[in-house]
Order: C-alpha cells, then structure tokens, then sequence
C-alpha cells in the first residue's frame, strides 16, 4: 500500500509530465481538470507548475529592440540612503530602456544619480505613509506609465543586470502575465538585529511558490514582481493596504487562475536592515499590520469562496485611489 507522500509525488509526476506534454498554457485551458486532478491526488497543482519552471532555463534570444518597462520605486526616510544604489541597478539593466517612477513617501528626495540619457525618471511626493501597494496604484491610476510592462523595485533592495530583458521575454515566450523572481538576501554593514541575522540563516534565498497560510496557493517576491499593465487593471490593482498587499494581490491572482510564472532563477540582492518601508514602520502587533493581515485573510477567504473576477476587483482599490502627480 503506497503512502500519501507516494501517492502525491506520483499525481505530481502526472501533471507534470502533461504540462510537458501539451504546454503550459494547458493549465488554463484545462483549468477545471487540473483542479480534480489535484485534488485526487491531495497536491498543490502550482507545485506541479514550478517544478516544470524549474526544470526549464530559458536562454532566450534577444529579439529586436530592447524591453521597455515602467519601474515603480517608493521609498521612504529610512530607506532613502539606498535609493540612489537601487536606481542604478535599474538604469545598468541589459537591453532594456525603463521608465523610472521614484516616490517619496512624506520624506525628501535625497540626492538621485546622474543615469544614462535614455531612461525618463518622474518624481512624485506622498503626505506619508501611504506604503508600497497604494503608492503603486496612485502612479498608475493617475496615467504615468508609458510600457505595457509594470515591474515593482523596493528601494532598498538592487536588481541584477538582466532582470527586466530577462522577465519581459520570459513573459512573451509563455505568453503569462505576471512573474516573480528569487532574491538573494543579504546583511546591511553594521547590522547586530538577531531576527535579521536569523532571517538570513533561516533564507538566504528567497524564493517565489513558498506558501504560508495567508497565501495558500503561494506568494511571489514583491520585489521582482514584473506583470503586464492590463492585468494590474482587470484586478483593480492592489487592495487598500499598507502591510501584506502582495500577498493579497497574489491570492487574488493565483485563485482566478491567472498565468503566473514563479522563476527560481535570483535576479536581485534583497538588503536585510532595520527600518524598512514596511517591515521597519508597520511591524507584527502594531494596529496597522494587525489590521491589515486581517483584511488579507478576509481576502483569502473570499476568493475561496467566490474565485471570480468580480471578487477579485472588489478586493482592489485602483479605482478609489488618489492620483499622484510628478514634481516638475
């Protein structure tokens, strides 16, 4: 008599090997199979999608002109000592041209570096602490990106030189709308914090696909999230929240079935420091983060119940959302 263990590997052989068989977009197609398939076999069928990722390593030609992406960076006081490295790191990507949106969240600007003459950089300002996900959504609600290409950058964080040329192209070839890239993590100079220390030891690579109860069917890594514009709109971009709005996002993507790439190849360094834009301001049992890991799991729930579009737009804000104007 096999085990569960045994049981499932083998369901997970199956998918697999038809997802090699007839493609991946045979997962949508097939959406409803897949499902019962899984759920036959007691697995998770994104497992069975990554392993297929995983297994493929795309060295894909580049093809006619360069990429372009819009790049959304929002930092705020205690980040702003880093934006000047991250920004670099976008304008030296590889066969790419990114529009730069740099955000201040209630702190100034401090002093940005000269990049090269082909990338556009807009300015803009926020009262203070409006946080990564409705900072993203005022940039777009309010017409400002110029691609059809959105890659989200923590400012705090640096991209390596293929990221954009490498997850546009990937996109293109599978024809999915969003990927996710794996980070590798790495101790700010002069950092005693035992919890980040910890952190790094227990991840020194973050990963897309790592699932967590808020997030069953996996989150992606915010950071080198890259999507198409149009997909951002048809889920109402990301719900009103300062704290776990990627995570909400990612559920309310996966759940409708949405083509999501999880790429385990590390395309950026991910700094570990005290003070972040979410982690450092909006820490676990404040009111804000309580409140917000609520509204993600309430979120969860609903798309468990009702994985619609429908659902999914109404757990979004883009159209609620305030615009943000460039700084002339």
């Amino acid at each position: 008599m096999r085990t569960a263990r045994a049981f499932a590997a083998a369901g997970c052989r199956r998918i697999a090997a038809t997802i090699q068989c007839h493609g991946v977009h045979w997962l949508s197609v097939e959406r409803a199979h897949v499902l019962a398939m899984a759920a036959e076999f007691g697995i998770d069928i994104m497992q069975a999608l990554r392993v297929d990722l995983c297994e493929y390593d795309p060295q894909i030609p580049l093809r006619g002109e360069a990429v372009r992406v819009d790049v959304i960076i929002p930092f705020c006081e205690s980040d702003s000592q880093y934006l000047a490295a991250c920004m670099q790191s976008i304008a030296d990507q590889r066969h790419s041209i990114p529009t730069i949106h740099v955000i201040a969240d209630g702190c100034d600007f401090p002093e940005l570096p000269q990049l090269r003459s082909a990338i556009t950089v807009h300015r803009y300002h926020t009262p203070g602490d409006w946080g990564p996900y409705r900072i993203t959504n005022a940039v777009v609600a309010g017409g400002h990106c110029q691609t059809q290409y959105l890659a989200i950058q923590d400012a705090d964080d640096t991209s390596r030189p293929d990221r954009l040329w490498r997850q546009v192209q990937t996109l293109k070839h599978f024809g999915a709308d969003m990927i996710s890239s794996a980070s590798q993590n790495f101790l700010q100079d002069g950092v005693t914090d035992k919890t980040l220390i910890g952190r790094l030891q227990w991840e020194p690579i973050i990963k897309p696909g790592r699932v967590y109860d808020t997030v069953p069917l996996g989150r992606l890594v915010n950071s080198t999230r890259t999507l198409t514009l149009d997909l951002f709109h048809q889920l109402n971009g990301f719900g009103d929240l300062r704290c776990t709005g990627d995570f909400q996002f990612d559920n309310r993507a996966r759940f409708l079935g949405v083509s999501i790439i999880d790429d385990q190849t590390v395309l950026a360094d991910r700094r570990l420091h005290t003070g972040s834009m979410t982690g450092g301001r909006f820490v676990p049992g404040t009111a804000v983060r309580d409140r917000d890991v609520a509204k993600t799991i309430y979120a969860r729930d609903e798309m468990q119940r009702s994985p619609t579009l429908e659902t999914a737009r109404q757990l979004g804000c883009l159209d609620q959302t305030r615009p943000l104007y460039p700084i002339r």
